[in-house]
């Protein structure tokens, strides 16, 4: 017999929202990132700060919280880690330099996704490309990376 917990659903207009359900969502529009950056699953677990396995552990648990109203309890304890501190505060991250980018190449979205691989000139990335530069492990550098978009967009 499994353990279940209830996810609170919020109703439109909430700002009430659960923090697993917060989490579990980034972390499926971050698979849908992955695909569009050309990314690994190693990669994208060293953007998280996370190893492979917890990273593939944290999207199946995701997936579970969005597939019912009552979940696993075990899916709900393994996002929990996540609620707070540095996983959280990467997907931010990496959900703003994504939607930021999105807005900047408005009229063009292959080019929002592109250009996270192309070397910049920017003294800020010394040559790299964003995505070298984000892999490089560092929750700085993710600021970094955020920052000049989001100055992009100034």
């Amino acid at each position: 017999m499994r353990a279940e917990a209830t996810i609170q659903r919020p109703g439109p207009g909430s700002d009430n929202i659960d923090p697993t359900t917060l989490v579990a969502t980034g972390l499926r529009a971050i698979a849908r990132i992955a695909e569009a950056w050309a990314l690994t699953g190693a990669q994208m677990a060293t953007l998280l700060g996370v190893s492979r396995s917890t990273y593939y552990r944290l999207l199946r648990a995701a997936v579970a919280v969005r597939d019912a109203e009552a979940v696993d309890q075990d899916a709900v304890r393994m996002l929990k880690p996540a609620t707070d501190g540095p996983v959280r505060e990467r997907l931010s991250l990496i959900l703003g330099i994504y939607r930021g980018l999105h807005l900047y190449f408005s009229m063009n979205q292959a080019s929002a996704d592109e250009w996270i691989s192309h070397p910049n000139t920017s003294p800020v990335f010394g040559g790299q490309s964003a995505k070298e530069m984000m892999l490089a492990g560092s929750v700085s550098n993710l600021v970094r990376v955020r920052q000049y978009v989001d100055a992009l967009l100034v």
